[in-house]
């Protein structure tokens, strides 16, 4: 038997192991107002080996909410026995949002709090920090895949409260999140109908791609599904971390979504072997550049939300020419100048982008014209920039030079 066969024999032997064990324990679990949770079909199988999620008191979700009048200071959400929002100056007339992070993160991230100050400073809204970090730090993957589902029925009970209590409406609610955290938001959309938007940060690829729209995040989901893919390669054998479909009712592939600058595979050589000397760990270098083009989906999106004048360019596109522009490095920018940062109506029946004068394009190109699982590659100044210290310089500097007119075309 030679290796590669050997290999897949090991892997085969793993996941039955795993599915026996997953399905000697009790099929089902039950956490009072949280619900029940099972391993039936289709949220484990034989090749979803997907245990039952923790306890409440063991993933431990937390919610900090913050608003205009208290944008740096966070109000603790106090959800157990009972909800508790006194003195939060929560308003459900205003939009709700819920900044969800994914594995091995936590609420307190760097990246968090600029999303939340970048949201904020664009929209007088309630924004919840959903913090599972316990739970998502868990070093099994199966195990916080399983997780979410707690996270989500947490996020779908305090959900209700608002509705229920404090008059607001599932229109003006809009998730966000990041990796496991997209998903994580798409539960609460499955469970409450009527959320008005759904913004998933790359999600995750492993354990969710090709399965049933039951457990990951799907166009039917809200009234609007907005996705950014900045890692759509395969897991296997390129490492890839999100998935590679069009899910939601536009899709944008950054860069073509499946590398991002300054996120190259690391090159492994003798001479930095000997300048780093004993502090070098390959292994490190590799899971860097794994979850770096992963995570720049938060940045760019937080980018967005800091810079709403700025245009980032995209051109309808397909799975085919994305991967040949991939692989030839193509730098061709002939492309659709739409803004990532979509604003909607109450009714969410249009969406606004702005649109730059651009010679010998038609009035249909720079419409933008979203069709439900259309894929979009953005190409802004960004592709130019190295390192993440460099983002928001490059996207200033791109703004200040390019003409934006804030004309607006409606998407038909």
């Amino acid at each position: 038997m030679d290796a590669t066969k050997r290999h897949t024999f090991l892997l085969c032997v793993l996941l039955l192991v795993q599915v026996f064990v997953i399905r000697s324990e009790e099929e089902s679990v039950c956490y009072g107002e949280l619900g029940c949770f099972s391993v039936a079909e289709p949220w484990s199988g034989p090749l979803r080996p997907v245990p039952l999620p923790a306890k409440p008191e063991v993933i431990q979700t937390r919610f900090y909410l913050y608003t205009r009048k208290r944008p740096t200071s966070r109000y603790y959400v106090k959800t157990w026995p009972n909800i508790d929002m006194k003195h939060s100056h929560y308003n459900g007339r205003k939009q709700t949002a819920f900044l969800v992070h994914g594995f091995m993160s936590t609420g307190n991230d760097t990246w968090v709090e600029d999303m939340k100050n970048a949201y904020l400073n664009n929209v007088d809204a309630n924004v919840f920090v959903v913090d599972w970090g316990i739970g998502a730090s868990d070093g099994e993957y199966n195990q916080v895949c399983a997780n979410i589902r707690v996270v989500a029925a947490e996020i779908t009970r305090l959900s209700n409260y608002l509705i229920d209590r404090k008059r607001a409406s599932p229109v003006r609610f809009h998730m966000i999140g990041h990796s496991l955290g997209a998903h994580t938001a798409a539960y609460v959309a499955k469970s409450i109908p009527g959320i008005g938007r759904i913004t998933g940060l790359d999600p995750a690829q492993l354990l969710f791609e090709g399965y049933k729209k039951e457990i990951q995040l799907d166009a039917d989901d809200a009234l609007f599904v907005e996705v950014m893919h900045t890692d759509a390669k395969p897991t296997v054998p390129l490492l890839g971390a999100g998935v590679l479909r069009a899910v939601g009712h536009v899709d944008f592939y950054v860069n073509g979504g499946w590398s991002q600058p300054g996120c190259q595979v690391p090159v492994i050589s003798l001479q930095k072997i000997a300048s780093r000397g004993i502090s070098f760990n390959p292994v490190e270098d590799i899971v860097d550049s794994v979850v770096c083009p992963h995570n720049r989906a938060i940045d760019y999106y937080t980018e967005a939300l800091a810079y709403p004048n700025c245009t980032f360019w995209g051109r309808k596109t397909g799975f085919i020419k994305s991967a040949v522009r991939y692989v030839t490095r193509s730098t061709n920018t002939v492309c659709t100048p739409c803004l990532f940062l979509l604003s909607l109506d109450r009714k969410l029946q249009k969406v606004e982008c702005l649109r730059t004068k651009i010679p010998r394009m038609s009035k249909k190109d720079i419409r933008c014209n979203y069709e439900p699982t259309r894929r979009i590659v953005l190409r802004s100044a960004l592709h130019v920039c190295s390192t993440r210290e460099y983002i928001t310089s490059c996207l200033t500097n791109h703004c200040n030079d390019t003409e934006i007119h804030s004309t607006t075309a409606d998407a038909t």
